[in-house]
């Protein structure tokens, strides 16, 4: 009976640690340099900044697990009511991605809403989206050695006729 006991301790005790473990994690590098490099894009509009969130992440994590067994394309999944960027390239980082989506600001018009015909401004407006508040991002490399970034947005942007900011 008391061996019964100190073994339901034990695991319960085990369950605790782990969650106060999980609670008291350290952001990655890739979170923060998604985060830093998504909240100054952020400032230079005048929009609050984004905050992490693991459940964006995991699903960014699942999605980019389909996108990787279809060949590393540029597909959009269009699925479960969150915004999206994608991004591949060589020896791509966190921070490089969202710069380039960042780097598409020269397209965007905000005086009229609109990109430059025949360009697109899309993960750019999803970086800046006002109402947008938390981000989930996966990185991984695919099987041509290329690195390819998959961010997740909550709420989404990019509402035809609405302004980012």
């Amino acid at each position: 009976m008391a061996s019964s006991i100190q073994i339901i301790f034990f695991f319960v005790s085990l369950a605790f640690f782990v969650e106060v473990c999980q609670a008291a994690r350290t952001s990655s590098a890739f979170e923060n340099e998604i985060l830093l490099t998504h909240n100054s894009a952020r400032q230079d509009v005048g929009v609050p900044p984004l905050v992490w969130n693991d459940i964006l992440a995991k699903y960014a994590r699942i999605y980019s697990a389909d996108i990787k067994r279809k060949g590393c394309d540029l597909n959009y999944s269009n699925r479960y009511g969150f915004g999206e960027s994608l991004y591949k390239g060589a020896n791509v980082t966190g921070k490089a991605a969202v710069e380039a989506w960042v780097a598409q600001k020269i397209w965007y018009h905000r005086d009229n809403n609109t990109c430059t015909s025949g360009k697109d401004c899309s993960d750019y407006k999803q970086v800046v989206w006002k109402n947008t508040i938390r981000v989930g991002c996966y990185r991984f490399r695919c099987r041509d050695g290329d690195n390819f970034v998959t961010c997740e947005y909550y709420p989404p942007g990019n509402y035809k006729g609405a302004r980012p900011y």
